[in-house]
Order: C-alpha cells, then sequence, then structure tokens
C-alpha cells in the first residue's frame, strides 16, 4: 500500500478559477423550492392583508415558476372576500393553463349574500375590476420577491457563509472533498 498526501483547501483558501467552479457546481445542484415555497406563502398572507382581502373559506396556494424565462411569475389561488363599494363580495380564483403567472388564472366574482349565485351583470364589473387590480399588484410583489429569494440564495456570499458553516472542504481545483 502506497500514501499519498493531499491538500485540502476552505472556500477562502481557493483561488479565483477554483472558487468558481465550487460555486458553479453548487448552482447545479440548488432547489429553493422550500424556501420559496415558505416565504412566498407567508408574504401572501401579509400582501392579501394589506390589500384588505380576507380568506374566505380555503388554504391558499401558492404556484410560481422564476427560472428568468417568458412565461413564469407568480400566482396564487383560492377563495377571497373584499368589500367593493359597501358590498363583500367572493372571488374565486382557480388556476388553468400550464404556466404560473398573474395572468394564468380564472378570477369569478360571487355575491357573499349569495354564494351559490355567480356575479354576471354589469353591475360587478367594478367589483372584478378592483379584485384583478389587487390581485395583479400582489403577484408582482410576490415575483419580484421570488427571484430576490433566488438571487440571495445562488450569491457567492451566500455560498461562502455555507462554506464556512458546513466546513465543506475543495480540492486545489474546487471539487468538494467528501
Amino acid at each position: 500500500m502506497r500514501e499519498v498526501p493531499i491538500n485540502i483547501y476552505t472556500y477562502k483558501d481557493l483561488d479565483q478559477k477554483a472558487r468558481k467552479r465550487a460555486h458553479d457546481k453548487f448552482l447545479e445542484h440548488c432547489n429553493y423550492s422550500i424556501i420559496l415555497n415558505e416565504a412566498l406563502h407567508a408574504s401572501v398572507i401579509d400582501l392579501l392583508k394589506e390589500q384588505e382581502i380576507g380568506q374566505a373559506y380555503e388554504k391558499i396556494q401558492v404556484y410560481y415558476s422564476l427560472g428568468y424565462s417568458q412565461g413564469d411569475g407568480v400566482c396564487f389561488i383560492g377563495k377571497f372576500d373584499f368589500r367593493y363599494e359597501d358590498n363583500v363580495y367572493v372571488a374565486y380564483v382557480e388556476h388553468t393553463g400550464r404556466y404560473y403567472h398573474k395572468l394564468s388564472v380564472n378570477i369569478s366574482i360571487f355575491n357573499d349574500e349569495d354564494p351559490d349565485v355567480f356575479v354576471l351583470s354589469d353591475t360587478y364589473n367594478g367589483a372584478r375590476n378592483c379584485f384583478k387590480k389587487k390581485y395583479y399588484n400582489i403577484c408582482d410583489k410576490l415575483e419580484r420577491e421570488g427571484y430576490e429569494i433566488i438571487e440571495q440564495e445562488e450569491s457567492e456570499e451566500n455560498f461562502e457563509t455555507l462554506c464556512d458553516i458546513n466546513n465543506w472542504e475543495f480540492f486545489k481545483n474546487g471539487t468538494m472533498f467528501c
């Protein structure tokens, strides 16, 4: 048997090329779904309150696609109550299609006094437009927040912190030592 000594480095000890390789390899295997799910769900609750929209009947589900591609975005579904011109309405938001963004939903408005009656008359167009405007505003804010989370998680500073916390070590070329 022969023993061969090898050098092991911390992330901070690597040269710039090796750091880039280590960081790039890390990014290939990143999955932020847990972080994004928790953060976006908490934010949608806060933003609904801010917009004076109540969660009417069921748990809110948040969907997103944040890959910097056309058709990406955030949407959320559920039943929500809101006020418009001294009346209470219920908005039922359901996902349609295969993409996840603010326009990939169908919004139906019901009168809160009789939730089985779908509102079609012109009288309720103002209520529908009011809800849609608030809904789109919330989706836009959630999308920006989602991208900010991704950028933070993918940052070199964050990777360096993870390396320190987890005591990750590397070969000279930036390959992780296990």
